[in-house]
C-alpha cells in the first residue's frame, strides 16, 4: 500500500506481493471484500459528526494451489474525517454594484479553517455566520463571478462548495 491513511472517501490501490499463491482473499474490515490479486478498494469515513478517524484492519490471504498453508498479513487503514463547506446567499444575480448577504452554514467542529474565495480578488479566512460582500461590473456585457468557500480540517482534509454570482 502507498499510503494507510488518508482523507474521506479515500481510494486505495493495493499491490499483492505475494509468492507461490495462486488464490487471493481480500477482506477490507468493512464488510467488503475480493478475490482479485490487486484490487482497488475505497474506503470511508463513518463519523456522522465528523471528528473522528475511521479504522479498518485490511486482510490478505494467500493460498497455494498445491495445497500449501497460507498466509496471512494485515494492516490498518485510516480514513480522517471529511469537513463540510456549505453556505447560501440571498441573491445570485442583479445589477451592479450587487451586494449579496452570504450566510455560512457550515456546522459543528468539522472545520478548522474557511477560506473564502469571492472571484473578484479579494480573499478572507475564517469569516462566520452572516455578512456580505459587493459584487462591481463596469462593463457592459454580464460578468459572472465564482464565489467559493474551502473547509479544511487539521487533517489536511478539504471540501469545496461553489455558486455563482452574475
Amino acid at each position: 500500500i502507498s499510503d494507510t491513511v488518508g482523507c474521506h472517501p479515500f481510494t486505495v490501490n493495493f499491490l499483492n506481493t505475494s509468492i507461490g499463491a495462486d488464490s487471493f482473499f481480500w477482506d477490507f474490515g468493512d464488510n467488503s471484500t475480493s478475490t482479485l490479486q490487486d484490487p482497488i478498494h475505497t474506503f470511508t469515513n463513518t463519523d456522522t459528526i465528523k471528528t473522528t478517524d475511521s479504522t479498518y484492519i485490511v486482510t490478505l490471504v494467500a493460498v497455494s494451489s498445491f495445497g500449501c498453508p497460507s498466509d496471512t498479513v494485515t494492516q490498518d487503514i485510516v480514513v480522517h474525517p471529511k469537513p463540510t463547506a456549505i453556505f447560501t446567499v440571498d441573491t445570485n444575480d442583479g445589477f451592479s454594484p450587487l451586494l449579496i448577504t452570504i450566510t455560512h452554514t457550515t456546522s459543528g467542529t468539522n472545520y478548522d479553517t474557511l477560506f473564502w474565495n469571492y472571484g473578484d480578488g479579494p480573499k478572507d479566512t475564517n469569516i462566520t455566520g452572516t455578512f456580505t460582500h459587493v459584487y462591481f461590473n463596469s462593463s457592459d456585457t454580464t460578468v459572472c463571478y465564482t464565489l467559493q468557500l474551502i473547509s479544511k480540517n487539521n487533517s489536511a482534509c478539504t471540501d469545496t462548495f461553489t455558486e455563482i454570482i452574475c
